[in-house]
């Protein structure tokens, strides 16, 4: 007997599920989903102030969600005539039993799959979603039937899977961020809401976003309250995800930072950690990690902001940001100060190549410090970059300046093989479009002497550089000449009764005029040695000439000159 009831019982289970499936079957025939299609439409379409279009609607009882498919959202006809949001797919999470029992549509909860959505920024910092919330303003206060179906606009849960962003503007170039995932939590316009939110971002890289939004502004969607943690992991700076893609940086950047907008100003705090950063166009990455920990604060409907607070880390070289910048369309405009005193030398170095720096071949800066005060202005694609740079006791390792500077040899006693030790060097630097202009060069180099002048840098790296160096004389110097090739033993003795008097003295006090040509990678130098021996000659003039004016003496300095210039 007892068996029997079990089976029994077992029988009207499975009937009853059987008759459940077979309902849950056949509601759809009897129920009107293309009604509740129109009604969804309407009621979204008031609410948004877009048109919204659904092109079939499906009931699913066993998942309790209806099924849209075709779903658009049209754009602020202002901006675009094409849809601001598509999805193939739309499943909306809806109460069953008032759906069943009176055909009562209560929504709990929208997941678009793989929709696609165009950002459009727009002059005076609109943007194409900016009209939403005074649209669900007016939908609240305006439209019955809105708030009948959709009381203020609350919805449980609304998700994103495998979206896709598309953002740009007039004269901006447009970024496509993809994989795009959002879910958010008790939406609605008159309250925040939380969100979790995340996207690959172009070139590499991806960005997480945690927060919470709103109450959604009524005059500006885009103004909406937002706090939020931003976290982007291993994003190519060169990719124009975060800094303009012209503006020649690269490398491959961690930043964590808190975000907190109150609708008018967003303030930024955070720090940031890049490998292999490239800061030039025609700059090569450092291979040593920069950290930076930064503060900024923008004024959103201004479109300018403040950098404060902020440090730029290498090594143990720490150098201090400030001032502000205005955004206009694609460009940035710059007002900046870059400071760092006193800094390692041995820290930077490394860092030269990321700013276009590039020395002689084989050669290195090695010990002292740096000094510097920068202005950068213009603009994030064409910054200018002013400021004195000051270099205290280094040495350019690898460059031999006496094997460069051997026709001076014979004034000075430098002989190749000599270190070339910077005791100290300071400049006016001013670059632009990859090109550097340094004025007011004054640097005193070991065993060679002091010089000063001017000199320019191209942008292919090309040097033009005219400098006064006044040579150290070195102690048990003799000048002398060669039967062939100079001569410079012969002008000195003809030119001064046998000594080597006149030809020092002339470089003691005027100085060897220097041009430096090449590359920064290979650099020339020539001295001019035509303005040295008018020079010597000019201070022996009154003398020579004076006490001896024969032929006998006047044809030999003709021909020591001859010699020493290779004039015949």
């Amino acid at each position: 007997m007892a068996t029997k009831t079990v089976r029994y019982v077992g029988i009207a289970v499975v009937a009853v599920i059987a008759l459940l499936l077979l309902i849950a079957i056949s509601i759809p025939l009897f129920l009107n989903t293309d009604t509740f299609r129109q009604r969804i439409e309407t009621t979204l379409s008031t609410a948004l102030g877009r048109k919204v279009s659904v092109q079939k609607l499906d009931l699913s009882v066993l998942s309790g969600s209806l099924v849209a498919h075709t779903v658009a959202i049209a754009d602020d006809p202002v901006f675009s005539t094409q849809p601001f949001l598509q999805a193939a797919t739309v499943k909306i999470n809806v109460e069953m039993l008032p759906l069943l029992l009176s055909r009562t549509l209560h929504i709990e909860g929208f997941t678009l799959e793989s929709p696609q959505v165009t950002l459009l920024h727009g002059p005076n910092n609109t943007w194409n979603y900016s009209s939403f919330g005074n649209a669900a303003a007016h939908a609240r206060s305006g439209d019955k039937d809105a708030n009948d179906l959709l009381p203020n606009l609350t919805v449980g849960h609304i998700s994103i899977t495998d979206g896709q962003i598309t953002i740009g503007g007039p004269n901006e170039p447009t970024r496509v961020y993809s994989k795009v995932a959002l879910d958010v939590k008790d939406f609605t316009f008159l309250k925040p809401f939380p969100f979790n939110a995340s996207a690959q971002l172009p070139g590499k890289g991806n960005v997480n976003i945690t927060g919470t939004a709103g109450p959604v502004s009524e005059a500006n969607a885009a103004a909406t309250p937002l706090q939020a943690q931003i976290k982007l992991d291993h994003v190519d700076l060169s990719s124009g995800a975060i800094l303009p893609a012209d503006s020649g940086a690269g490398g491959i950047a961690n930043l964590d930072a808190k975000l907190i907008s109150n609708g008018q100003t967003v303030t930024v705090d955070g720090t940031a950690h890049v490998e292999d950063i490239r800061l030039a166009k025609d700059g090569t990455p450092a291979p040593k990690p920069v950290d930076t920990k930064f503060s900024i604060a923008q004024n959103l409907q201004a479109q300018s902001g403040e950098i404060k607070q902020t440090s730029v880390t290498i090594g143990k070289a720490t150098i201090n940001l400030g001032g502000t910048y205005q955004t206009s369309g694609a460009t940035t405009a710059l007002n900046l100060r870059a400071d760092g005193q006193s800094l390692s030398i041995d820290e930077l170095e490394a860092f030269l190549p990321a700013l276009g720096v590039h020395l002689p071949t084989g050669s290195r800066l090695q010990g002292g410090t740096l000094s510097t005060t920068l202005d950068v202005t213009g603009s994030s694609g064409s910054p200018v970059i002013n400021g004195p740079v000051r270099i205290a006791n280094s040495q350019l390792a690898g460059f031999d300046i006496g094997q460069k500077l051997q026709a001076l040899g014979p004034i000075t006693g430098i002989k190749p093989g000599t270190p070339t030790v910077i005791r100290s060097l300071s400049m006016n630097l001013h670059q632009q479009a990859g090109a550097v202009r340094t004025d007011n060069i004054a640097v005193d180099v070991s065993s060679l002497g002091t010089a000063t002048g001017n000199g320019s840098i191209s942008a292919a790296q090309a040097l033009d550089y005219r400098l006064n160096l006044k040579p150290t004389i070195l102690s048990g110097t003799k000048p002398t000449g060669t039967a062939s090739g100079g001569g410079m033993g012969q002008l000195l003795g003809m030119v001064s009764g046998g000594s080597a008097g006149n030809i020092t003295t002339a470089a003691l006090q005027n100085g060897i005029t220097v041009n430096i040509g090449g590359t920064t990678s290979n650099p020339t130098f020539t001295p001019d040695l035509n303005s040295l021996a008018s020079s010597a000659i000019k201070g022996a003039a009154g003398n020579f000439l004076g006490g001896k004016k024969g032929n006998n003496n006047t044809n030999s300095i003709g021909k020591t000159l001859g010699g020493l210039f290779g004039k015949h």
